[in-house]
């Protein structure tokens, strides 16, 4: 019997894990599996707990989907040492191990989409700029500038830059300020954060301290038709562990 374990990162505030629960329980139940469970890395109930769940229900092979955008610490070492933590106790357990959401077609355009909720975004004289969490992962960092260079393609050359709230330059204040300083008449700052999190909030924080009039915020990324799609190619794409 086949499992299903989507992994999000988790929060020390229940509220948000209980949102990112009620957003991606109408995705699951467009997937057809005969066991789907949800499980985070740094809240209860853990990863762990679950592979045993789903072994008590009868799971034999189980999908390790991680619910996160870019292949960090937590995607790339932590998650993969529980899975290979639960299949030395399990040896007889297949586990095939999906990728994050990395730069995923459906992605690009779940960014376009709420890009075009501000109104007139697009043209020659706008700035966007997508804003990642920044990670001491090479990798990470390499996926998020190959998804900014797929946006402004996508976007028909509309200048796109990146910036983060930690870890690397530019900072979100830094690009903000450059911005304002060049030709640009707008600015659209998108949220690269589910809005299931803290960080969403804090942007909107440090562009409303920025106090720009012509700084417009587009949504965080909502649990909607195009992240369902992206959800089933990565159970699709998901990878045997060895």
């Amino acid at each position: 019997m086949r499992a299903i374990i989507y992994i999000g990162h988790g929060s020390r505030n229940d509220q948000r894990n209980q949102a990112f629960i009620n957003k991606i329980t109408p995705i699951i139940n467009n997937v057809s599996f005969p066991i789907q469970k949800i499980a985070f890395l740094e809240a209860k109930p853990s990863l762990m707990n679950k592979i045993d769940q789903c072994i008590l229900e009868g799971a034999t092979e189980i999908i390790v989907v991680p619910i996160f955008l870019l292949p960090g610490i937590h995607v790339n070492q932590d998650i993969p040492a529980i899975i290979n933590e639960k299949k030395t106790q399990y040896p007889s357990l297949t586990v095939y191990y999906a990728p994050p959401f990395n730069d995923a077609d459906d992605l690009i355009e779940d960014i376009t989409e709420r890009i075009a909720t501000i109104p007139k975004v697009i043209g020659e004289d706008k700035a966007i700029i997508v804003i990642s969490h920044g990670s001491r992962n090479t990798k990470a960092l390499v996926v998020f500038e190959r998804l900014i260079t797929k946006l402004q393609k996508h976007l028909h050359g509309n200048s796109v830059f990146p910036a983060y709230l930690k870890s690397q330059e530019p900072s979100l204040e830094q690009c903000l300020t450059d911005l304002e300083n060049g030709s640009y008449k707008d600015i659209i700052v998108v949220p690269h954060f589910f809005n299931t999190t803290m960080f969403p909030k804090k942007i909107e924080t440090i562009v409303d301290e920025a106090n720009f009039h012509h700084v417009a915020l587009a949504p965080a990324i909502e649990f909607n038709e195009k992240i369902e799609q992206v959800i089933k190619k990565q159970i699709a794409l998901a990878s045997k562990v060895q």
